[in-house]
């Protein structure tokens, strides 16, 4: 902690406890945005991946490390202020100053408003409970929604009904209710065949998010979920599911159609959860939320059904399963 802390948390440390918890991609053809790295490798634990033979520039990122991750969140946490205000603050300061990349912002900016939920419903849910790691802890998937959306959207989408609502059909809420996230960072994947379940269930295990590699068909990230009790069940392929998330920086919002099988299959099939950001996007008449739902007789099968499908100019919610 101390040496992510420095004598003092200034913004230099401030913006490496960020970094290691959303990843954060620095341009490089900025040279105030190279100079930052720089600081941050010297300084502040950011390890070097590659340096050329040329010498003219080198890259680097935080890696995966949980302990650090932790330390990251509480430094984070015990500035004055409340946490929303304190990240959104580093983040304007660094987008500002032009250190991030342009194509990475609303990726980055996601990515920063889900920790903050994170660490929300951490706070929410566990209160000030000093036993073990205070961030590096499991907690419902519905705490962290509610954390995630404004409170006037929660109560909508909490008791969506299914998009195919069939008689007896259960809501958004009840279907996600064994449903638990454990992140406290995220993880950059190196390619698209990391994209799996079973690379979900090790991430679920280090206690981390998915990042997508760059260009990656359809999805930005995805948190992932265990389905069970996280004092009882084992953390396999077969209890793993996903909230994946596509984030869009347009001023008019774009249909998005959400592919449930890019993570494979779920053997006991288990939700996935879809989320698309529309940032920058204004509905009309002040309406952020609209919910689908199409009355089916109970003599139709269909091969797949909704859940849930809710459009929202702030984080759009679907829940499938194949």
């Amino acid at each position: 902690m101390m040496k992510l802390e420095g004598a003092e948390l200034q913004y230099l440390s401030q913006l490496a406890c960020l970094d290691c918890r959303v990843h954060l991609k620095f341009d490089p053809i900025c040279r105030n945005a190279r100079d930052m790295e720089t600081e941050l490798v010297k300084s502040r634990m950011r390890p070097i991946q590659n340096i050329p033979a040329t010498r003219d520039f080198q890259t680097s990122s935080y890696l995966s490390e949980p302990v650090l991750a932790e330390a990251a969140a509480r430094l984070l946490n015990c500035l004055p202020g409340h946490i929303q205000d304190n990240v959104a603050n580093i983040l304007a300061q660094a987008l500002s100053g032009g250190l991030l990349a342009r194509g990475e912002r609303g990726e980055i900016v996601f990515r920063v408003l889900v920790t903050v939920a994170h660490d929300l419903a951490i706070l929410a849910y566990y209160g000030d409970d000093p036993s073990g790691p205070r961030f590096h802890r499991p907690i419902p998937l519905a705490t962290f929604l509610q954390n995630l959306v404004a409170p006037d959207i929660w109560e909508e989408i909490r008791f969506a009904a299914p998009f195919h609502a069939f008689p007896d059909y259960i809501t958004l809420e009840d279907a996600i209710s064994n449903a638990w996230v454990n992140f406290s960072h995220f993880v950059h994947l190196g390619d698209e065949a990391s994209y799996n379940l079973l690379c979900a269930s090790q991430m679920l295990k280090r206690g981390a998010a998915m990042d997508t590699c760059d260009h990656q068909y359809n999805i930005d990230g995805a948190l992932p979920v265990l389905y069970g009790d996280p004092k009882r069940t084992l953390i396999d392929v077969a209890r793993t599911s996903i909230l994946q998330y596509q984030i869009k920086n347009t001023s008019k919002a774009v249909k998005v159609v959400h592919d449930a099988t890019l993570v494979g299959s779920s053997t006991d099939n288990l939700p996935v959860i879809s989320v698309t950001m529309h940032l920058g996007v204004e509905k009309e008449k002040g309406r952020r939320v609209e919910v689908t739902v199409e009355t089916k007789d109970a003599n139709i099968v269909l091969g797949s059904i909704c859940v849930a499908t809710v459009t929202a100019s702030s984080p759009l919610l679907a829940v499938t399963t194949r």
